[in-house]
């Protein structure tokens, strides 16, 4: 047996171990102290297993499947080690292992919830141990393998970027903590303790809320870095997945703060955790079978018909058993009303966390719509992007309202609006109301869209000037008060430059450009002149083009990679605060018989309109592929007439009157558009004919305030982040034993002990 899968199989063995040793530590039939060193005994194995893979990585060993099929000689040391997650296997595995080391945190501070809480938890690290046995990642690779591809197949390029090095952990990491909330929700309802979890989970909340958050943004900048479609969110199943059980933690968030300072809104925020860590579940297993392989460009390979029913189990066990615990327990779970009048904070609060809860089950239905439709026996189908549009539009109004009055109003047992605050809630008012009237107008004059961009932005802007405030007043000389209005102005700074950053907003703003070498074309402002196409290194082929305006200039250099199965377009993109200018390659074409300098889709002719007789057409009309040989059916035309037909196989060339037409490979497109992904079959051609000039075709766009969206991400995170400290610091100060036991009597918060034993009182709000 490999080294490896004996390694899986000591991981699963320990963690079957800490579950039942857990348990039975809580009847007080065996010691804590073997529950420990067992999980301690998991986490050593877990660790051990990891550090062979990487071994295994930065060693070539390609007689390895998972090794072959994700790295490579070639690779840099830094891609060698994000091959590691790259796949479905390394992936889960660095899941189980970020698992395993909040484990061991989390049984730290768990005190008297410890054994229950760390039997959960220990069964989500079994799940992930199970399926690491059923799909290895020590599996061997065949022989036909290693014949192909004896120095293994390399990183897909489109992942060899530093901010795809740093996505997937940060994501992983966020799906690990989710579990957090859930387990002491679990462990909350088998105790009967259901007024002390709030306290100590919140830290973990705000945890996984950032972490997740964090992969989240790194993931939509990469998008907008890397992949050349001008955009960095598409609403694709893949976004979706960890987008949901991140709004589903914000709303958990705001419904412990009601209950921390309340003692209201218990059963929603423990039905809220374990939603959170169900919806990472589902999650998974919508992008990890590949059910949704045929609606999304970027979705996991399927891990078979094995592994995805284990998924089915696994999320059907949870399931049933954190929802029916709740049930069984819910009569015995007691808190306070939460309503103290409509302009109160308790409202407010309610209104966002119903909102917030809405959009996740929207979207969810929206990213579930291909098996909603199998189910009623209908071709699977998904929703376009226009559906996220009108479901989210107006869900962003209401959140932005509530971000612009929230801060205005106090809770209901210390009155109904901030001291001092009354003129300018009065004024904030005004302000929106004015915004809503004004949309009105717009959408009768200009139409609902636009209207409804004026809309968030104006509400947006006012979101921000009443946090910044709020940050400023309250947070002077008490930089741990900042963080719920840094993360909410931050919001409502992302949200416009959501709102102003898209090219639909300023079609004038997106060009197709069409730049013969050496002329200059004159777009947007910017004076574009095409310089050549220069070799790099992993068959990338650099264009230089010299963009100009007032007296400067630089040079910009987008790239075309082509691989196996697609051409992947890197965009060059010129920040400034104020804008980005977006240069992204379509195609060259080019004198030399090259790979990638052309590419036309099955059905599709593809026409050069700078030939000297005026136009020479090239149609694919058919494809043979198989381990012998690729070959390539072709209809050459010239000016609309048909004039050759061709059957190339890969690396051939003909001449056809004074051209020369070369078959490089197929290719597989997979562009993401406006409207929607475009995927087809297609060949990578090029034609050479006499006198003819190198074209750059490229799509050029000006991204106004884009900066908004990142400066913004980055204000939330460090907001969050300044909530965790606060929060952690809180924690500190509880006092266990005499605490829980005035908490236990009835709904208020837990005490707190200055340094000399003196009881003092918390701050209500």
């Amino acid at each position: 047996m490999q080294i490896g899968t004996i390694l899986l199989w000591l991981c699963m063995a320990t963690t079957l171990a800490a579950i039942a040793a857990y348990v039975t530590s809580a009847f007080k039939r065996s010691s804590l102290a073997v529950a420990r060193g067992c999980y301690c005994a998991m986490m050593a194995c877990a660790v051990a297993t990891s550090v062979y893979l990487m071994a295994l990585i930065l060693n070539n060993c390609y007689d390895i499947n998972y090794v072959s099929a994700y790295s490579s000689p070639d690779l840099p040391l830094v891609y060698k080690v994000s091959a590691f997650w790259a796949g479905q296997e390394g992936s889960f595995l660095l899941w189980a292992l970020f698992g395993g080391i909040i484990g061991i945190v989390l049984a730290s501070r768990a005190r008297d919830l410890e054994p229950w809480l760390m039997a959960f938890w220990s069964a989500v690290q079994a799940f992930f141990f199970t399926l690491l046995l059923i799909k290895s990642p020590f599996a061997a690779a065949s022989q036909d393998l290693l014949s192909r591809f004896p120095n293994g197949q390399g990183l897909n390029p489109l992942l060899q970027n530093f901010w795809m090095a740093v996505h997937p952990p940060l994501v992983f990491l966020g799906y690990a903590a989710m579990a957090a909330p859930a387990a002491f929700v679990v462990a909350a309802l088998i105790k009967r303790d259901y007024k002390t979890w709030c306290d100590r989970c919140l830290p973990w909340a705000l945890f996984s809320w950032v972490t997740l958050g964090a992969g989240i943004i790194i993931g939509s900048y990469w998008a907008y870095e890397v992949l050349g479609w001008g955009g960095y969110w598409s609403w694709d199943p893949v976004e979706n997945a960890s987008l949901v059980p991140w709004l589903a933690c914000t709303a958990l968030l705001h419904g412990m703060l009601v209950e921390r300072y309340r003692g209201s809104m218990r059963r929603i925020n423990m039905v809220l955790a374990l939603l959170s860590f169900l919806l990472v579940i589902y999650a998974t297993f919508l992008t990890r079978s590949g059910i949704l392989g045929d609606f999304s460009v970027h979705s996991f390979e399927g891990i078979g018909k094995g592994s995805s029913a284990y998924l089915i189990g696994f999320m059907l066990f949870f399931t049933v058993l954190c929802l029916g615990l709740l049930v069984w327990r819910q009569r015995e779970v007691e808190s306070r009303s939460w309503y103290g009048g409509l302009i109160a904070k308790e409202s407010a609060f309610f209104v966002g966390i119903i909102s917030l809860s809405a959009l996740a089950l929207l979207v969810i239905i929206g990213t579930s719509s291909p098996l909603i439709t199998k189910a009623l026996g209908r071709k699977p189908d998904s929703v376009g992007i226009g559906y996220y549009g009108l479901v989210s539009s107006p869900i962003t109004l209401v959140l932005l309202l509530l971000l612009s009055l929230a801060p205005l109003l106090r809770w209901a047992s210390r009155g109904r609006i901030e001291e001092g605050s009354s003129l300018a809630l009065k004024l904030v008012a005004a302000i929106l109301g004015l915004a809503l009237i004004s949309s009105a107008v717009i959408a009768a004059a200009a139409g609902t869209d636009i209207a409804l961009s004026f809309a968030i932005g104006s509400l947006a802007v006012v979101a921000l000037l009443v946090n910044a405030w709020f940050a400023h007043r309250h947070g002077w000389g008490n930089w741990r008060m900042l963080g719920a209005y840094t993360v909410h102005a931050g919001a409502a700074l992302m949200l416009i430059g959501m709102v102003f950053s898209p090219s639909s907003t300023r079609p004038s703003d997106t060009v197709r450009i069409v730049l013969p070498r050496g002329d200059k074309v004159q777009k947007l402002g910017y004076r574009f002149t095409f310089l050549g196409v220069e070799s790099a290194p992993n068959a990338k082929n650099v264009i230089r083009v010299k963009v100009e305006r007032d007296g400067k200039s630089f040079i910009a250099r987008p790239a075309m990679t082509v691989t196996k199965n697609e051409v992947i377009q890197t965009p060059h993109i010129r920040k400034t605060l104020s804008k980005d200018l977006y240069i992204a390659p379509q195609e060259v074409k080019s004198l030399k018989i090259e790979p990638i300098l052309h590419s036309t889709p099955r059905g599709r002719t593809y026409t050069d309109a700078f030939t000297p007789d005026g136009g020479f057409g090239v149609r694919l009309a058919g494809v043979s592929v198989n381990r012998t040989h690729r070959l390539a059916t072709l209809i050459v035309q010239r000016r609309g007439k048909r004039a050759a037909f061709l059957e190339l196989r890969k690396g051939d060339s003909k001449q056809v009157g004074k051209y020369t037409v070369a078959f490089n490979d197929f290719i597989v497109h997979r562009r993401k558009e406006a409207a929607g992904g475009d995927t087809s079959v297609g060949a990578s051609l090029s034609v050479d004919y006499p006198g003819a000039k190198a074209t750059a075709v490229l799509y050029v766009s000006v991204k106004r305030l884009i900066s908004l969206i990142w400066i913004g991400s980055a204000l939330m995170l460090i907001g969050g982040t300044i909530a965790i400290i606060r929060r952690c610091n809180e924690n500190r100060k509880l006092v266990p034993s005499a605490a829980l036991q005035e908490r236990a009597a009835g709904p208020d918060r837990l005490p707190r002990r200055n340094k000399k034993g003196a009881r003092r009182k918390r701050l209500n709000g």
